[in-house]
């Protein structure tokens, strides 16, 4: 599965992990946009 090429450069593809990627960028988020007065 290594080693496709998207546009000019390989890239490797694998399976996403989307619950992973939720808590921790959901959360940084949450904190950068109570900083900034919002939400």
């Amino acid at each position: 599965m290594d080693g496709k090429y998207v546009g000019n450069r390989p890239i490797k593809l694998r399976k996403s992990n989307w619950k992973e990627r939720n808590m921790d960028i959901v959360k940084k988020k949450r904190k950068q946009k109570q900083k900034l007065g919002l939400a």
